[in-house]
């Protein structure tokens, strides 16, 4: 109903770039995937007003933390962001995403801290969204190879050019992703 959809609790505030973007794409931006972000939000909230000064972690905690930030650590974004995504990608930039993939079901992988488990959780996110576009259009490290397809389907070019740009924009959602973590780990 209208009520129900101007209601407080069917709210959920972003900066307006944002909310354009959500707005646009309701596939990607679903309302159940709005309605985790917008609990995990105000879960993270209220812990943090219940612990304004707590910034200490379990050993658990910068334990795991820095397992995720070796795996992610700077270079690694530069390498990744930087890949062209064309006919081969290298284990290098393959890997530390597939073990997040790995981990993603593990308990062991999961922190104590809600601030970093949200993080984390935002990274996982971000990992499988890039898995899941990378392997539809993938064989192991073979992606795209544009001169192939240059010369058998010059008319399909631009749709895989498209491809590349959204599998390097995921990537660079990964990035993003991963840089909290990075922020926290380097403040320790």
């Amino acid at each position: 109903t209208s009520e129900e959809r101007r209601s407080i609790n069917n709210g959920i505030w972003c900066c307006e770039y944002h909310a354009r973007l959500i707005d646009a794409d309701h596939s990607t931006y679903s309302s159940a995937e709005l309605k985790r972000w917008k609990e995990v939000a105000e879960a993270n909230q209220h812990e943090r007003q219940k612990h304004p000064q707590n910034n200490v972690y379990s050993s658990q905690d910068i334990e795991l933390l820095k397992e995720l930030t070796d795996l992610f650590n700077f270079n690694y974004l530069q390498k990744l962001v930087s890949e062209p995504f064309r006919e081969f990608v290298s284990n290098d930039v393959l890997e530390p995403l597939d073990q997040v993939q790995d981990m993603e079901e593990n308990p062991y992988y999961s922190f104590n801290n809600f601030e970093l488990e949200a993080f984390k959780l935002e990274l996982f996110d971000a990992v499988s969204k890039f898995w899941e576009l990378f392997r539809k259009h993938s064989a192991g490290n073979h992606y795209i190879n544009i001169p192939s397809i240059r010369s058998k389907h010059p008319e399909m070019l631009e749709h895989f050019y498209n491809i590349i740009d959204d599998t390097r924009l995921l990537a660079l959602n990964v990035k993003k992703s991963a840089m909290p973590l990075l922020q926290i780990r380097r403040r320790l």
